[in-house]
């Protein structure tokens, strides 16, 4: 059994190939595993136990190891980088550094600064532009990576402006902004289970400009006093056996939603999805590519909405692309590309820090993992490598993603992430986005 990114497996998947591969009756075969520790990102997300390759011998004795040093992928430059950063974290007292492979490049790395966001967005889209207008990358070559969706989607539309093909895998993909999309998978969920009180929410309030969240909290506020569910107060108060006051238009939205619901209940799973995702429109055409795909294979509505469902929240990359990707930093794991540009690099974005942990320990586990992120983005490219961050933000942007800033009430400074001060010596200066792009 040959078992690779071991450090990513959790306790009860590592404990799976223990059994899997019958390594304590020798005459049955061996047991080859590959990963790294340093490497390790899941364990927030999917509780992944990188003490598992760390401590593999203990755990299988006779194992024979071989460390890797030579990294085959990464310019001379982004190796230093990287290897600085490693001992900067102060995690090892030896920590495994990297060698650069022979015949390896010097390759690019520039660290970049640019005012706001909206000039990061148009910044980084025109030097990618301009590069693929050079020869120096394909679009295919280019992967961009943030920590956070909002200047991703940015970042695309800039790309497409300039002529330049671009997607994102993000998991919301199909639904941002598009409240056609939103709506039909809200009642997709519903067709699927009558009781989704989230998808019953969106749709009770996706016509009105205040999402009629006044009547809403009344109703709620109701529920939490009777122990009644949403669905049993708004069914009372339109058979009048209950009565909210100003909630007469929730409850004409519930009868139009529920008319609907009816009339889609009676409709083949083909009728279905071309009621709720009609063709020739934008707004719905990738949601109604996936519902096409899924229907080759659902018998039903709701292993259609299962299928739906997975593609959404669980995107997968593309296998072919000639489109730059603009990835979170968790999807760049096992990718390299010829350029990659890392984004949104603040203090507060990378790493994100929760203010509230229960102990000394949680909090520095999830700095760990964080560090380990970083390291990751940086040693994704086989060439370019640039770091880019911003100067300041509007101060509801600051609190709505978290980001570390100054006091100034409309425009607070943003400083950059500390990660960037861990680079060493010979990081090259941070300089103006306006200025590489004057120099190219």
């Amino acid at each position: 059994m040959i078992v690779d990114e071991y450090q990513d497996l959790n306790k009860a998947e590592q404990e799976l190939v223990r059994l899997l591969s019958e390594y304590e009756i020798p005459e049955n075969g061996t047991l080859t595993v590959a990963g790294d520790d340093d490497q390790s990102i899941f364990v927030k997300l999917k509780y992944a136990h990188p003490d598992g390759i760390t401590n593999f011998k203990e755990e299988y004795p006779g194992t024979l190891e071989r460390t890797l040093h030579i990294c085959r992928r990464c310019p001379r430059r982004v190796i230093d980088l990287a290897n600085a950063f490693l001992i900067s974290t102060n995690r090892k007292e030896y920590p495994k550094l990297l060698e650069a492979a022979p015949k390896a490049i010097d390759g690019e790395v520039a660290i970049l600064q640019w005012r706001t966001i909206s000039e990061e967005a148009s910044g980084i889209a025109t030097i990618v532009a301009r590069k693929i207008s050079n020869g120096e990358v394909s679009p295919h070559e280019t992967i961009i990576l943030t920590p956070r969706k909002d200047i991703g989607y940015e970042i695309v539309n800039s790309l497409i402006a300039c002529g330049v093909k671009a997607q994102t895998c993000f998991s919301d993909a199909a639904l941002k902004n598009k409240k056609l999309a939103q709506e039909g998978y809200a009642y997709l969920n519903l067709l699927h289970n009558r009781n989704d009180a989230v998808s019953l929410r969106v749709l009770l309030g996706i016509d009105a400009t205040d999402k009629r969240k006044k009547a809403y909290e009344r109703i709620r506020k109701h529920c939490f006093e009777s122990g009644d569910t949403v669905m049993e107060t708004l069914s009372k108060l339109q058979s009048r056996q209950l009565f909210l006051p100003f909630a007469n238009a929730l409850v004409e939205r519930y009868q139009i939603v529920n008319q609907r619901l009816q009339e889609l209940s009676t409709l083949t799973l083909s009728d279905v999805s071309d009621r709720l995702f009609p063709t020739g429109v934008d707004e719905v055409a990738e949601l109604r590519e996936l519902v096409l795909s899924a229907l080759e294979q659902a018998v039903d509505i709701h292993e259609l909405f299962n299928i739906v469902s997975t593609e959404i929240t669980q995107p997968e990359l593309p296998e072919a692309s000639d489109s730059v990707l603009v990835l979170t930093l968790q999807k760049a794991k096992g990718l390299e590309a010829r350029m990659v540009i890392v984004v949104n690099c603040l203090e507060g974005c990378i790493p994100h820090i929760d203010k509230k942990y229960d102990s000394e320990r949680l909090k520095q586990e999830d700095l760990a993992e964080q560090e380990r992120l970083f390291f990751v983005a940086l040693t994704r490219t086989t060439n370019i490598l640039l770091i880019s961050s911003t100067g300041i933000m509007k101060r509801g942007d600051v609190a709505r993603m978290s980001v570390m800033a100054g006091t100034e009430w409309y425009w607070s400074e943003t400083p950059p992430s500390r990660f960037i001060d861990m680079l060493g010596p010979n990081a090259p200066p941070p300089q103006l986005g306006e200025d590489y792009l004057q120099n190219m």
